[in-house]
């Protein structure tokens, strides 16, 4: 099962670096928000190009993105309004990410039958959907509450 908490505290670090102090709760859920999403979209990716050249995969990870369109837009404009990050914090993220997502697919001992099941819960229901998912519905609030902010 992919780790919700893929090192949030990486991320948020980044985002805490060029954010002023007052925001720094906000700057943890924007990166564990931000976290969450690109790993389950990228274990999507990673499962097409190096399990099964399957288009359920891909299908699945449009499917989730579509489905949490208003999140991820709410989540770009908290990063925008804290300052955004610098292309190096994203080659950084992303090799973070990158690195998880090998790790959690290929430490599966069946990885097709793992992807296969993220895909039928991405593309069928809502259990990881950023507003219902355990603790990202929280951290969500708190980002909608933020851009509410002057």
């Amino acid at each position: 099962m992919i780790r919700k908490k893929l090192a949030p505290a990486i991320v948020a670090g980044v985002l805490a670096a060029s954010t002023l102090p007052a925001f720094a709760d906000v700057s943890e859920d924007i990166g564990g928000l931000i976290a969450f999403r690109d790993e389950i979209t990228r274990v999507m990716d990673y499962c097409f190009k190096n399990v099964k050249q399957d288009q359920t995969y891909i299908q699945a990870r449009d499917v989730w993105l579509i489905r949490n369109q208003a999140d991820i837009k709410a989540i770009a404009d908290a990063l925008q309004k804290v300052g955004g990050i610098s292309a190096d914090e994203q080659k950084q993220i992303d090799d973070i990410i990158n690195k998880q997502v090998e790790t959690d697919v290929t430490g599966q001992a069946n990885k097709e039958a793992f992807c296969t099941g993220l895909a039928g819960e991405m593309k069928g229901g809502t259990t990881r959907d950023l507003s219902v998912l355990p603790g990202a519905q929280e951290r969500m609030q708190r980002v909608r509450d933020y851009l509410a902010t002057p």
